[in-house]
């Protein structure tokens, strides 16, 4: 019993993902290091809506304006809303580290 539960264990620790969710869109982080950011930003005013992983200590209004400023896609981008979560749902109930 103590053998299977400790593989039980093992199988939920090497399965760590934090998800993080907004209208629909689903990323998946890979390290324990990684949050989730919540972005609200406009296009040509288009509002576009993107939830995506970044490292924790990269998490900041700077770091993801360079981000999204290094991608053809996003030129003109411009941020109207943005959060750090370090839970799951970042729009439901998560804990904001930073704005």
């Amino acid at each position: 019993m103590k053998f299977q539960c400790f593989l039980l264990l093992i199988l939920i620790a090497r399965s760590w993902s934090l998800k993080c969710y907004l209208n629909g869109i689903e990323q998946k982080c890979i390290s324990p290091l990684d949050t989730c950011a919540k972005i609200v930003g406009k296009i040509n005013d288009k509002e576009i809506k993107y939830a995506s992983c970044f490292q924790k200590s990269l998490c900041n209004t700077d770091s993801v304006k360079k981000y999204f400023s290094q991608m053809e896609t996003y030129k003109g981008f411009s941020i109207s809303e943005f959060s750090c979560c370090s839970k799951d749902l970042c729009n439901n109930g998560s804990i904001m580290i930073n704005k």
